[in-house]
């Protein structure tokens, strides 16, 4: 059988399309596994909504150039106040705004010092 220039152009975009899509797909499930730094059993859809707010947030602002220390540090507010029993991710997201915020505070009052 022999194909024609057209149809081999054909298959070889269909191939290419296949294959970034199947890329995207396993980068997607990766990425849902090691994308937020909550500690098992303690998972809630809310938090990673909150998660994100805050981290936009900080990185629009400039304080999350040290970007996974913040967002440790940002994970670990909201876990803390989830488990004393807030919910609400706006809540949530200002509790992880002020514990980074908190923890930058030393650093921005040596740099205006000097």
């Amino acid at each position: 059988m022999r194909l024609t220039l057209c149809q081999v152009n054909v298959a070889r975009v269909l191939n290419n399309a296949l294959l970034r899509a199947f890329c995207i797909f396993i980068s997607e499930k990766i990425s849902e596994r090691v994308m937020y730094p909550w500690p098992t059993g303690d998972f809630d859809n809310v938090m990673d909504v909150a998660l994100d707010i805050a981290m936009n947030y900080l990185d629009l602002t400039g304080q999350a150039v040290m970007y996974e220390g913040v967002r440790s540090t940002a994970a670990m507010a909201i876990a803390a106040a989830w488990k004393v029993g807030v919910r609400h991710r706006i809540k949530l997201a200002h509790v992880a705004i002020k514990a980074v915020e908190r923890k930058q505070e030393p650093f921005l009052k040596y740099q205006e010092c000097g």
